[in-house]
């Protein structure tokens, strides 16, 4: 599923791996009532470790302010990952967000 909705050249990076759901959510508490998220631990081509976060969010119209809302779940996030751990923080994995939009407009 992952694969079949990331750009081509964003599943290219993901190896062949199945990703691993981990059981975690970092929406805004009062957001909870119109977005869900998922987040899966993967592989990369490289073999190193990756996220994808994936963000259902139940909204008619474009907000020009979810880079900044998938931006403040990304540092949660890389927080919950590092744990204070200065290994962890000199490696912090890329996240690759994926915003499913159901509205009318492009």
């Amino acid at each position: 599923m992952l694969q079949a909705h990331l750009k081509p050249w964003v599943a290219a990076l993901l190896a062949d791996e199945p990703p691993v759901a981990l059981d975690s959510s970092f929406v805004d508490e009062d957001l909870r009532g119109s977005q869900s998220d998922k987040l899966f631990q993967v592989t990369l081509r490289g073999g190193e470790p990756g996220l994808v976060y994936v963000l259902l969010e139940h909204k008619s119209s474009p907000d020009p302010g979810t880079a900044l809302q998938v931006f403040r779940y990304k540092l949660r996030i890389w927080n919950a990952y590092a744990q204070g751990s200065r290994d962890r923080l000199r490696a912090l994995p890329t996240i690759i967000p994926l915003v499913f939009y159901h509205g009318a407009e492009p």
